[in-house]
């Protein structure tokens, strides 16, 4: 018979904010996770903990720097266990990969310069659902095995598995832990007389012959340490197996090493799961609440990958230093602000002052690493047009670029003599010039008498806007009936766009959640029509606003 392993990881969850704000995070929050564990280590030499995040041990160093020392201390000893490998717990869902894989990398950097190791798992608790190519980013970045209690909260897919293989989309897998108890769970009793956690590991073993549990217990969600009844009996626990059951042991430490004693043997014996891993009930409304956050987090992405572009083209092209410290430090500052309660909007009021604040800041910081790149690299660029458009794709495109100019201009003219016709709305005007690959390129504000197409036409009952590749028809209502696409000459619409409304009742956390058992219900009104305007029609850009009343409501679409 092989030997039965249960391996409890002690953990405190620590919402960095939520119905509290950094101040609190900082002042009462991180100073108790601090004393309270320090203490236990002092009372219990067996005792271990976990805890996730660099910025939270990041804000150790800056407030407490004296007891941060013996966190150290801990650390060194491997008695206090680096968790999660990431700057801090975001949402999965809404964050780009690019952004993942940034919170894993400046996680990674810090704990290395800091304490001269890091940790290999990837530890989410608490989080609203997870997409399917997470373990194809997870395993790219060298992660050893994820864990998270939040299927129990009600999973679309039910829980595929207490411990098996997550597979990525391509050949890329992950070692999960998908039902390790909740982390706010006590050890009581003691795992001799403890039946519900022996039941978990006799589950695996029986089925797949695979004789190891992964365990948590703890606190959450405002960080502290496991409680004391909990650590004597998780200490008593391993005592009992070790000297009166040789075929049984009980064992707590990092999730990163139980993960790592996962032998290649036992990985081929476990269950597999190939897909996404959302959220039916809890937290559905998240991924359309605080709208602002989700587009400034968008916007911060993009321009990251834009700002880096051209500071790499200026360095090559222009010896401009490249603004490393800049864009480490707005990476992290607004992935900071992607944790799994304040991107999702689940927080106060007032933490969105402070998390908005460091939206604005980051983006602020690419504008100028934009600016700055730009400043350096136009001498250098051909031609002699006083518009200067840069493309940080790797790949030609034909997009709308947006800019103001002193005179009025109806076309602007590239290098090459190619013209591009423009509109104008609101003072601004905008183009759709063809841009080569990651490039600067010149563009001059012309005058020309060529007349254009229009994009949108009328007839008897209806308006259509169209171009080469989908074409839109609406009434003289405003009832939006048809979108097609022409490059597969597919209607996409199974009936015509409308505002509809419904009543939710969640059951729990009325400010996120949305019940399926709402969702199911038929609206209870709907609304399609509304006042038709048109706003710019032209070759380059057609717009249509769309203007529904309801009671003092209204909608513009």
């Amino acid at each position: 018979m092989k030997k039965k392993e249960i391996f409890l990881v002690p953990y405190a969850h620590l919402d960095s904010q939520w119905r509290w704000e950094y101040p609190t995070t900082i002042n009462k929050y991180i100073k108790n996770t601090i004393e309270e564990n320090l203490k236990m280590f002092n009372r219990y030499d067996e005792h271990q903990f976990n805890f996730t995040g660099a910025i939270r041990y990041e804000f150790m160093k800056d407030y407490f720097s004296e007891q941060f020392k013996q966190v150290k201390e801990r650390i060194s000893e491997n008695k206090w266990h680096l968790a999660g490998t990431c700057l801090d717990e975001t949402d999965a869902l809404i964050p780009s990969m690019e952004s993942m894989t940034r919170n894993i990398l400046y996680g990674t950097k810090w704990q290395q310069a800091e304490f001269g190791k890091t940790s290999k798992d990837y530890m989410i608790p608490d989080c609203f659902g997870f997409p399917k190519n997470m373990p194809t980013v997870l395993a790219h970045n060298a992660i050893n095995g994820f864990s998270t209690q939040k299927l129990t909260w009600g999973s679309a897919v039910g829980i595929p598995f207490e411990l098996g293989v997550w597979k990525g989309s391509d050949s890329s897998a992950i070692i999960s832990a998908f039902n390790p108890c909740a982390y706010v769970s006590k050890l009581k009793p003691s795992m001799k007389r403890n039946r519900s956690r022996q039941e978990r590991l006799y589950s695996l073993g029986n089925s797949n012959d695979v004789w190891k549990s992964f365990q948590y217990y703890g606190v959450g969600d405002i960080g502290g340490a496991p409680t004391e009844g909990s650590i004597k009996r998780a200490i008593k626990s391993m005592k009992q197996f070790d000297e009166h059951n040789p075929k049984f042991t009980v064992k707590q430490g990092s999730a990163t090493q139980f993960f790592d004693e996962i032998t290649a043997e036992e990985t081929n014996k476990l269950d597999t799961y190939t897909g996404d891993l959302l959220l039916i009930n809890h937290s559905a409304g998240t991924l359309t609440s605080a709208a602002i956050m989700k587009r400034w987090n968008r916007k911060n992405e993009q321009l990251a990958y834009a700002a880096e572009t051209a500071a790499v083209i200026a360095n090559k092209i222009a010896g401009l230093p490249y603004p490393t410290t800049k864009i480490q430090q707005a990476w992290k500052r607004f992935i900071a602000c992607q944790m799994h309660d304040i991107l999702p909007g689940t927080s106060t009021p007032l933490a969105y002052e402070y998390s908005q604040n460091d939206e604005v800041v980051a983006l602020n910081t690419w504008t100028s690493i934009l600016q700055d790149s730009a400043q350096a690299i136009a001498p250098y660029v051909e031609g002699n047009g006083d518009i200067l458009v840069f493309n940080p794709l790797a790949e030609q495109r034909s997009d709308v670029i947006s800019f103001t100019y002193p005179t009025k201009i109806t076309h602007i003219k590239d290098n090459n003599g190619n013209l591009y016709p423009v509109s104008f709305k609101e003072d601004a005007y905008f183009a759709t010039p063809t841009l080569e690959p990651m490039s600067y390129t010149r563009f001059k504000g012309i005058q020309e008498n060529t007349l254009s197409n229009q994009l949108i036409y009328q007839t008897d009952d209806k308006y259509i806007l169209e171009n080469d590749y989908i074409k839109v028809s609406i009434t003289k209502e405003g009832t939006i009936y048809s979108i097609v696409n022409k490059e597969i000459d597919k209607e996409l619409l199974k009936e015509p766009i409308a505002y509809e409304f419904q009543k939710e009742r969640p059951y729990l956390y009325p400010a996120w959640n949305m019940d399926w058992r709402d969702r199911k219900k038929q609206p209870i009104l709907r609304l399609e029509k509304g006042e038709v305007s048109i706003v710019v029609n032209d070759a380059n850009m057609a717009t249509i606003r769309i203007t529904t009343r309801h009671n003092e409501s209204v909608f513009l679409k």
